[in-house]
This record gives C-alpha cells, sequence and structure tokens, in this order.
C-alpha cells in the first residue's frame, strides 16, 4: 500500500515538471524582441555655390600706369583728365553707367582710379580732402574718418571711409582705397553716387600690370 502511495507522488510530481517545462518553451518560443527603432537620416542643407559678381565684368588696362581694374558690362569707362593727350590711358579714368543722353561725364561717373606723383600728393593729402570736390568744406567739424590698412591681392594699400553725421547728408558715404607704390599713388575711389553696394567688388579687381 506504501508502495502504491510512493509511485503515485513520484508520477504526480514528473507530471507537474513535464508540464511546466512545456509552458516555459513555449512562452519563450512565442515571445519576440521588440522591433529595433529605425534612425530617419537628418536631410543636409544643400552646400552654399559661391558666386563672384565680377567673372563676367569687362576688364580695364591703363598702358600708361600699368594697372587693371574690372567694371561692370553695362557701365562706360572714359577719361576725366583735365590735361589732353593720354586718352584712354590717362592718370585719371572713370568707370560708370552709361547714358547717352548725358554728355558731362560728371553727371554720371560712379568709381576713378587716379594717378598722382607722389612727390607733389601724400595719402593724408588725399585723405584730408575727401568730400572737398562737393564743398562740403562748411561740414568738416562733423566729419568722421575711417582708415584702415586692407591687402588687395597681395596689394598693400589702406582703405578710407569718410561720413558726415548730420541730417543734410545722411547716407551719403566716401570710399576710399589708397596704394603707394614706386612714386606714385594709385588713388581709386567713389563719386558723388550712392552706389556704395559693389564698390568692394571693384576695388578688389585691381592689379598692377607689367611695364
Amino acid at each position: 500500500m506504501v508502495l502504491i502511495l510512493i509511485i503515485f507522488v513520484l508520477a504526480g510530481a514528473v507530471g507537474y515538471f513535464i508540464l511546466t517545462g512545456k509552458q516555459e518553451s513555449t512562452t519563450k518560443q512565442t515571445t519576440t524582441p521588440p522591433p529595433a527603432a529605425t534612425q530617419t537620416p537628418t536631410p543636409q542643407a544643400p552646400t552654399p555655390t559661391s558666386t563672384n559678381e565680377t567673372t563676367s565684368w569687362k576688364i580695364y588696362i591703363n598702358s600708361n600706369y600699368h594697372y587693371s581694374v574690372k567694371y561692370p558690362l553695362d557701365w562706360r569707362v572714359f577719361s576725366s583728365a583735365i590735361a589732353p593727350g593720354e586718352g584712354d590711358d590717362s592718370d585719371l579714368m572713370s568707370f560708370g553707367e552709361q547714358n547717352p543722353q548725358i554728355k558731362e561725364h560728371k553727371t554720371y561717373e560712379t568709381y576713378n582710379v587716379a594717378v598722382y606723383n607722389a612727390a607733389w600728393t601724400k595719402r593724408d593729402d588725399i585723405i584730408n580732402r575727401m568730400g572737398e570736390e562737393f564743398k562740403l568744406e562748411k561740414f568738416f567739424a562733423d566729419k568722421k574718418v575711417e582708415v584702415q590698412p586692407i591687402n588687395i591681392n597681395g596689394i598693400n594699400a589702406t582703405e578710407v571711409i569718410v561720413t558726415f553725421p548730420i541730417p543734410e547728408l545722411s547716407g551719403r558715404r566716401w570710399l576710399a582705397v589708397i596704394i603707394e607704390r614706386e612714386g606714385k599713388i594709385y588713388h581709386i575711389y567713389n563719386s558723388w553716387s550712392d552706389k556704395f553696394n559693389i564698390f568692394n567688388s571693384f576695388y578688389k579687381t585691381f592689379g598692377f600690370t607689367q611695364p
């Protein structure tokens, strides 16, 4: 009787363990790991393309004073020299918008390149006179001058910005770049014009040519 009881107990224990093992196996087989999170790549902003507005400009070469400079396609280049004889290679060249209805160059010149003898004209003389040609002497007490050294294509130069912080001349600026080289002063400057936006592009095309 005792033996039969022991057999029943053992049979029950074996059955329990078999059933439990099957359930664990089923649980392990049916449990699937969660799907891995997918990362959406962040779109890259396009690299800005640098453009040089002077690429398509015309080039002017002065064979008398051995320099070159570029100017917009729709502009005109002409001599503003008082002394005749040098033609389009004078010591004062002007660059401006074409206006066939106007013959007097001073009414539409925009930028200028002047060449002086350094024995007669000094850099400080040019700076002191900026604004003088437009009869602004009465405002000179308010004249503000900013001077800083710059480099143009390997050429040492001086940049000058003159303003008159008064209501009558609000927004006006006189800009100049002065280069001293081999006994000459090269003076690049703007006239009475509101076209300041491309002055930097203009003077940065300046360079010296071979004699």
